[in-house]
């Protein structure tokens, strides 16, 4: 049985996620404009719409974030009734395991923008788009999400 309790609390999430879908397209130009590397990325990606690919994935390494700052809470009406998304956010949970070092805010930053690129390159990044791109990526997912959870 819905109450009324639980119907507030799923619109609470719903309302979150759409914010972070129009922030995380809305972050697509300053990025391009502040990161030559993007460019790169995208001109190099093996994706057939590798913008499309970055808002994909943007959003599920934002529902990410929103997972752990709501300590998990909420997660499952986050990715409810999209399996894709419900795929790739599995995927990269898998992925940030195999860095197990991750000790601060910074390390899983690095690895969650990481694991962008690699999803949008449909390869792995570059030295240079993993040491200047990858860490720019997670941090604004990390401060977005916060805005998000306050």
């Amino acid at each position: 049985m819905t109450t009324k309790k639980t119907k507030s609390k799923s619109k609470k999430y719903q309302d979150i996620l759409t914010m972070l879908n129009w922030l995380v397209i809305s972050s697509f130009k300053p990025m391009f404009d502040n990161f030559p590397e993007l460019k790169e990325v995208l001109d190099g990606s093996k994706a057939k719409k590798p913008i499309k690919e970055w808002d994909f994935f943007m959003r599920v390494a934002g529902i990410s974030y929103l997972t752990l700052k709501l300590k998990g809470e909420g997660w499952t009406e986050l990715v409810e009734n999209d399996e894709q998304t419900l795929f790739a956010f599995q995927d990269l949970i898998n992925f940030a395991k195999k860095y197990e070092n991750i000790k601060d805010i910074s390390g899983l930053n690095c690895v969650v923008g990481l694991w962008v690129l690699w999803n949008i390159k449909k390869e792995k990044p570059t030295d240079k788009e993993t040491k200047r791109l990858a860490p720019a990526i997670g941090a604004y997912l990390d401060k977005i999400t916060d805005d998000l959870t306050k």
